[in-house]
């Protein structure tokens, strides 16, 4: 008997319930470590797992964590429950690939303010007193809603890295070769139109292996200098104060 699934995706978070019985996806999907090998060609993928999670596949990609539908047409970053046992299947992943990164405010591991890679973020707000880098995707709400947040707040200098998620990944690829990007960007989140001609420049790969260092789990997420990581949606002000937050702690020290 096939099974009916339900999928509902609230701000970063997939709640799955398979209501009957079937085969397990990894049976029914036996080729998808290949489909996802072709789509994510810049990503080092170290494992997917089909079975258990409704239906997804988990996809671990160093410190990463992220789901894909048996097609790999579809990405999801964010959070999946088992809700009949109860468990949060993506932090159990996490606790034994990347225990300490899903810690509001715990610093960000094996990842250094320094060591970003600062030629593939586009800068909003440049000379803001108040420094952020952002890990972001194109097809992320809560993303664009930050966005646009920023551009009425010139004290916050953020520095945002597309991570280019499956259908994303052409788009940030192209906004990345724009004259200029933070211009192209607020076009994409306006009308979804992108900048003409292509280059060579490649944003979108540094970004993804810095979000694998950090553990990143869902979009937006937060890298302050002092090393601290938070994610999800942070309103301005919310945001604002975290940022200053550090700093002062930095300033203390």
């Amino acid at each position: 008997m096939g099974s009916l699934r339900h999928n509902l995706s609230v701000g970063g978070v997939m709640i799955a319930a398979v209501t009957l019985a079937s085969p397990s996806l990894a049976q029914e999907t036996p080729d998808v470590q290949g489909k996802v090998a072709k789509r994510f060609t810049d990503t080092a993928v170290d494992a997917v797992d089909c079975e258990g999670f409704g239906p997804l596949c988990q996809v671990i990609a160093g410190r990463t964590v992220f789901y894909v539908d048996e097609a790999v047409r579809h990405a999801f970053i964010g959070r999946v429950y088992d809700l009949e046992a109860k468990v949060d299947l993506t932090e159990r992943t996490l606790a034994v690939i990347a225990p300490s990164a899903d810690i509001e405010g715990a610093p960000a591991v094996g990842l250094r303010w320094a060591d970003l890679p600062w030629d593939s973020a586009i800068i909003r707000n440049e000379g803001g007193a108040l420094k952020v880098a952002v890990f972001s995707d194109l097809h992320c709400g809560y993303c664009q809603r930050l966005s646009a947040a920023l551009h009425d707040a010139p004290d916050i200098e953020a520095h945002e890295f597309l991570v280019g998620m499956a259908q994303s990944e052409g788009p940030s690829r192209a906004i990345g070769c724009a004259e200029d990007p933070e211009a192209a960007l607020a076009a994409y989140y306006a009308a979804r139109s992108l900048p003409a001609g292509s280059c060579d420049r490649d944003i979108v790969a540094p970004a993804r292996e810095a979000a694998q260092r950090i553990g990143l789990t869902g979009t937006p997420t937060f890298l302050r200098p002092d090393g601290a990581v938070t994610a999800g949606f942070r309103d301005i002000d919310t945001l604002r104060a975290w940022i200053a937050e550090g700093q002062a702690e930095e300033t203390v020290q």
